[in-house]
């Protein structure tokens, strides 16, 4: 009988006190980990948006390599006739014309031999081709969703569309050229959501064309404009309340930019609308100020 009612007290099972302190104890442990699997999934994300922008960034200089030192515009022609920005070459945004040089030639040609005429990145919208390409997708844009060839990225108008007052002279930049304040000292790319919900108005911001606003605002293509007049110079927070005038953080970390020189960096949140419009003129001359 001894051995007996030893045997009934091993192999009896937990009892339910038991169940609830070791299914606490679990709850607790996933508690504490999740935080940190939430940090190293938004670092991952945060990589490879950095990625992304140093690709282009690399992506220009081939293109100015192969083009003497030309630059395509953030719209327009290129490359560039004598006869100004406007003349010549093939029409489309600076994302378009990046296409041959970060591995999307076939798209590239695809758009060319689909359409005649201009818009040629126009051209792979109305005809339904395929227009997603990973490098203008950024993981924490979560209004990207990869099935509509929209861009989690803007371009620096002031370094690449015509000066104000141009007659149609203006050919493009050119690298380094037209860039005399340093191009590691000249933001050339920055983060953006692709689907923006604030004033004026929700839009998508495609790589291959124009950002069209609902009150029939156009804007020559994916862009900001760096201007003083923004306070604070990038948005941060969710995409419905996201300025699509303006670059938007995808987290509270800052504003990851790509630089000309290829380089990336994260701009904090309290920097001035001066010393982000010193970073963004490429040649006005100035020493960036603190804060930078």
């Amino acid at each position: 009988m001894p051995l007996l009612r030893l045997l009934s007290k091993r192999n009896r099972g937990f009892t339910l006190i038991e169940l609830l302190v070791v299914i606490a104890i679990i709850a607790i442990l996933i508690g504490l980990l999740l935080p940190a699997v939430q940090k190293v999934r938004e670092a991952a994300a945060r990589m490879t948006s950095s990625n992304n922008l140093k690709q282009t960034g690399l992506a220009l200089h081939n293109i100015a390599g192969t083009y003497d030192g030309k630059l395509p515009p953030s719209y327009g022609y290129f490359p560039a006739g004598t006869g100004g920005w406007d003349s010549n070459g093939v029409e489309g945004s600076l994302y378009f014309h990046m296409l041959p040089f970060i591995e999307q030639d076939n798209m590239y040609k695809s758009a060319q031999t689909t359409g005649s005429g201009g818009k040629l990145g126009y051209q792979l919208e109305w005809a339904g081709l395929p227009r997603v390409v990973k490098t203008f997708i950024a993981p924490l844009d979560g209004t990207n969703i990869g099935t509509n060839g929209l861009c989690s990225y803007r371009v620096n108008n002031l370094a690449f569309a015509a000066p104000a007052g141009n007659t149609g002279s203006w050919t493009g930049p050119v690298l380094p050229g037209s860039f005399t304040d340093g191009l590691s000292n000249t933001i050339a790319f920055t983060e953006g959501y692709a689907h923006p919900g604030g004033s004026p108005g929700p839009l998508d911001v495609k790589w291959f064309s124009c950002m069209d606003f609902p009150d029939g605002t156009r804007l020559n293509g994916p862009q900001y404009t760096a201007n003083t007049a923004y306070n604070p110079p990038f948005s941060v927070g969710p995409a419905i309340t996201a300025n699509p005038l303006i670059p938007n953080s995808f987290s509270g970390s800052g504003l990851q930019v790509g630089l000309l020189d290829g380089s990336v960096r994260t701009v904090a949140t309290g920097i001035t609308p001066t010393v982000w419009y010193q970073a963004s003129h490429p040649s006005d001359g100035t020493v960036l100020g603190n804060g930078w």
